[in-house]
């Protein structure tokens, strides 16, 4: 994946769909779709990435480190632009709401947020 911004934005979304410990299909499939309609990349590209992503994820066990989690998210929405930002918490939305937001999801959700606005100041 060449456009650095797509990374981040799959990176956060990737995340996202692992806060509740796995990634489903659905989750890969909105993500590939809204990445691939906001940023103009091929969604074939954006899922076999957010795939890659997952599976290095999965194998650090992430999930189970919600510290961990919440910084790689801070990370990866730190280097975007305003509008950048702002789509990819509404892609990331889009992806912990898919199968029923959890508790777990609005949390990391809602860390992300308070830090985009300490951001912006």
């Amino acid at each position: 994946m060449k456009n650095p911004t797509v990374v981040r934005v799959t990176t956060l979304s990737v995340l996202t769909s692992l806060v509740d410990g796995q990634a489903t299909a659905d989750e890969l499939d909105i993500m590939s779709r809204e990445i691939s309609s906001v940023f103009g990349v091929a969604e074939e590209e954006v899922r076999g990435f957010a795939q890659k992503l997952t599976d290095v994820y999965q194998k650090k066990n992430i999930a189970a480190n919600p510290v961990a989690l919440v910084k790689q998210g801070q990370s990866a929405l730190g280097a975007l632009s305003g509008r950048d930002r702002t789509k990819t918490m509404e892609i990331a939305r889009k992806v912990a709401n898919s199968g029923g937001l959890e508790v777990s999801e609005a949390t990391f959700l809602d860390n992300l947020a308070q830090y985009v606005s300490r951001y912006r100041r």
